[in-house]
C-alpha cells in the first residue's frame, strides 16, 4: 500500500490518545516498581537505569508503533464493513501475533546489547515468558481496540450531528427562498401600504388585514412540505389573499 493511500487511515489524534493511554499504564508500572524496590529489595534486582530504558522507554516505542498499526488496521476494517465476528477473530489473532513479535524483538535487542549471550539464548524459554504474560498482552490489546472503536463512534456521532445541523440550515434557507420566489415583492409592498393607510381609517380592519396576511404567509410556507394540497386548504389560502 502506498503512503498516499495509507494517509487516509492515519489519525494523529487517535495515535496520541493511545500513546497517552499507554503512558498512563507505564506510570502505574513505574510506581509498582518503586514500591517493590522499597519494600522487597531482594526480589527486585534490576537497576533503575535498565528498568527505565528497557522496560519503559523501548517498550513504549515498540507498543506505540504496533498501536499505530492496530489503529490503521481497525479503520480499514470499518471502511470494508467487516462483520463483528470476523473483526473479533482478526483482533484475537493479532493480539497473539503482535505479542509474540514484541517478545522476539526484545530478545533480539537483549542479544545485541549483550544482556543475553547468543549461545545461551533459548527460544523455548522466550516462549515460556510470552505465555506467562499472554493474558496481560490480550487485555492491553483489546483495551486499545476498545478505545479505537469508541473514538471512531464518537467521531461519527459528532459528524452526523454536524451534518444534520447543516441540512436543517439548508432546509430553512430553501424554504425561505421558495417563499420569497412565490411572493412577489410588489404584493407585499402594496399590502403593507394598504395596511398603513387603513390603520388611520379603520384600526380594527387594519388588525384583521395583518392577521390575514400572517395566515396567508403561514399557509404558503408550510404547504411546501406537502406534495399534495387539499382543495379546502387552497380555498382557505385564497380567502386570506382576498
Amino acid at each position: 500500500m502506498r503512503f498516499s493511500a495509507l494517509k487516509k487511515y492515519i489519525d494523529l489524534k487517535l495515535i496520541l490518545l493511545l500513546a497517552g493511554f499507554y503512558a498512563l499504564f507505564d506510570l502505574v508500572f513505574i510506581a509498582r516498581y518503586a514500591y517493590m524496590r522499597a519494600n522487597f529489595p531482594r526480589e527486585v534486582m534490576e537497576p533503575w537505569f535498565d528498568f527505565l530504558v528497557y522496560n519503559i522507554l523501548i517498550d513504549f516505542l515498540v507498543v506505540v508503533t504496533y498501536m499505530t498499526f492496530i489503529a490503521i488496521s481497525t479503520k480499514r476494517f470499518l471502511y470494508k464493513n467487516y462483520s463483528w465476528v470476523k473483526i473479533i477473530i482478526i483482533h484475537t489473532v493479532f493480539s497473539i501475533l503482535i505479542g509474540l513479535i514484541i517478545r522476539l524483538i526484545f530478545d533480539l535487542f537483549s542479544i545485541i546489547s549483550g544482556q543475553i549471550p547468543l549461545a545461551e539464548y533459548q527460544l523455548a524459554e522466550s516462549l515460556h515468558r510470552f505465555m506467562f504474560v499472554i493474558h496481560l498482552n490480550f487485555l492491553i490489546y483489546f483495551a486499545m481496540v476498545f478505545i479505537i472503536y469508541t473514538y471512531y463512534y464518537v467521531k461519527q456521532v459528532k459528524e452526523a450531528e454536524k451534518q444534520r445541523g447543516m441540512l436543517e440550515t439548508q432546509l430553512v434557507n430553501t424554504r425561505m427562498k421558495m417563499l420569497s420566489s412565490q411572493l412577489q415583492p410588489h404584493f407585499l409592498f402594496n399590502t403593507l401600504n394598504s395596511i398603513a393607510v387603513l390603520a388611520d381609517v379603520d384600526k380594527e380592519k387594519a388588525k384583521d388585514t395583518i392577521a390575514d396576511l400572517s395566515d396567508f404567509l403561514r399557509e404558503i410556507l408550510y404547504s411546501r412540505d406537502d406534495n399534495e394540497i387539499t382543495l379546502e386548504k387552497e380555498l382557505r389560502t385564497l380567502e386570506y389573499y382576498l
